[in-house]
């Protein structure tokens, strides 16, 4: 079960009268498949509010199971608990999987018979308000694609149910994303062609290796900003692209590959091309059936320095050994299991890179960022370090306190920046407070300058004055102290 401290990554919520029967099943095949399962009762523990703490978890797992049976709308705790997973499913941060366990499906889309004579119970209890609530959010349920079990002279076996719905808990997990937008593996394909046969075979197999996949027609919502799109190409570690007889009909297909290329060719990405029914050597060449869904995009007016960045990208990727479908004699399954089995040993290269622990860079000026710590990041990430970037969708000062080694590049612009300097403040705090390890590195300013505030620091500190309290320079200038007193490097003591 989940740990009490650590975040679920599915959560069930259940009645009493699936505990011991299929809730008890379900959570023991997830279990084996590597899922953290949390149920409630057996997880909470002693001295915690219950319902605040069940939120907590719920807002921290990736999937929610409903497993709904007439004991489930009688109980209010459980609506309390749907209402709640709901809120999470319509901000897109969770994956919601119904399961109707033997309950008559019309009352419970109209909210008729059973459903109808638990609400008409509630009604005595519950304020208006959150009666509600829980009907809007059983409606929100309802038209979610779920799970049934029938009730008699049907019969089904939950076995298999409970196959299924496992099943489709690990495509989900590793094809899911939440705000944070990064995956391990990009798939770029034309959906038209490729969806309902080769790609769709290829989804369900990266997610029973447990692969994080990025599939883009079921995770970007229409109408999502491009720049977020864009994001999570420029994340993955690794880009599948797979090239049928449409793909270059498709414009966003070929602004895709651009963006993939791009990471590829700045040497932070893996791109693993499938030519499906097109030879690598038209990719390259942008002949053949290629050549003739340029003709209309010419046609359609795009300018020409677009469809220049367009041909180059395919060039780049007829130019990298990939997979032919002519290669496997046109079966597909055993092509999906040599790109699968490639993924995975990619995946794994990376997930091994990053053991060493994360680390972060503390550095102002983009002279400085763009050689001699752009060159720094690079070295360490050879190295197997994780560094965070600036570039990230994350606030730098709540990554330090996650890192193992802090990295601070004091140049002569460094003391001019007062986020700079309250980076500095932070790290310095989990120096002496967690034994964090610092690294300084004095790049064009004197040690001495750094441990007293003179020379080019005065100046910037004079300019604080006005605008910041005594208590806050104090803290900063205490913080450059420290880290000059640790010693660290100096860009002079290797002749610059």
């Amino acid at each position: 079960m989940a740990a009490h401290d650590g975040p679920s990554q599915v959560y069930i919520s259940f009645s009493e009268d699936t505990r011991n029967n299929f809730t008890s099943f379900l959570v023991r095949a997830l279990e084996i498949e590597g899922f953290d399962v949390f149920i409630h009762d057996e997880n909470l523990w002693i001295g915690e509010a219950i319902l605040p703490s069940l939120f907590r978890i719920i807002r921290s797992s990736k999937i929610s199971i409903l497993v709904i049976s007439e004991g489930y709308v009688d109980s209010q705790w459980c609506l309390q608990e749907m209402a709640e997973i709901v809120k999470r499913y319509q901000s897109k941060c969770q994956i919601v999987l119904p399961v109707l366990f033997y309950v008559n499906t019309t009352d419970f889309y109209c909210q008729t018979g059973f459903v109808a004579e638990s609400f008409k119970n509630h009604e005595k209890r519950i304020d208006d308000q959150t009666l509600q609530e829980w009907k809007d959010a059983l409606r929100v349920v309802a038209g979610i694609r779920r799970y049934n079990l029938y009730s008699p002279p049907v019969f089904q076996d939950q076995a298999k149910l409970v196959d299924l719905i496992v099943e489709e808990a690990l495509i989900k997990s590793s094809s899911f994303h939440s705000n944070d937008g990064c995956a391990e593996v990009f798939t770029n394909y034309q959906r038209k062609d490729t969806v309902n046969n080769f790609s769709g075979f290829l989804r369900s197999a990266l997610g029973k290796r447990r692969i994080d996949a990025f599939i883009n027609s079921e995770n970007l919502a229409r109408g999502e900003m491009f720049s977020n799109h864009f994001g999570i190409i420029q994340s993955s570690k690794i880009s599948i692209c797979i090239i049928s007889k449409g793909y270059a009909d498709n414009r966003w297909c070929l602004i895709e590959l651009a963006g993939m290329v791009e990471g590829y060719k700045a040497n932070c990405q893996i791109i693993l091309p499938v030519f499906l029914d097109v030879d690598p050597k038209d990719a390259n060449y942008q002949t053949g059936i290629l050549e003739a869904s340029f003709k209309k995009h010419k046609n359609d007016e795009i300018d020409g320095r677009t469809l220049k960045i367009w041909k180059y990208a395919l060039t780049v990727v007829g130019g990298i050994s990939g997979f032919h479908l002519k290669d496997v004699n046109g079966n597909q399954a055993q092509l999906v299991n040599l790109v699968v089995q490639q993924a995975f040993i990619e995946s794994s290269k990376f997930r091994a890179k990053y053991k060493r622990g994360r680390l972060h860079i503390s550095t102002k000026g983009l002279d400085i960022r763009n050689n001699f710590t752009g060159f720094l990041r690079i070295a360490l990430e050879r190295e197997g370090f994780d560094v965070y970037r600036k570039n990230e969708f994350i606030w730098m000062r709540e990554a330090i306190p996650s890192c193992k080694i802090l990295i601070a590049v004091i140049c002569k612009g460094y003391v001019d920046s007062q986020f700079s300097l309250m980076e500095l403040a932070d790290m310095v705090e989990c120096y002496e407070s967690k034994g964090q390890i610092i690294l300084p590195i004095f790049f064009d300013v004197e040690l001495e300058d750094v441990r007293n505030q003179t020379g080019i620091l005065k100046a910037s500190f004079n300019k604080y004055k006005p605008y910041n309290d005594e208590q806050t320079l104090q803290t900063w200038k205490n913080a450059l102290t420290v880290v000059a007193g640790i010693g660290g490097y100096q860009l002079k003591d290797v002749n610059g």
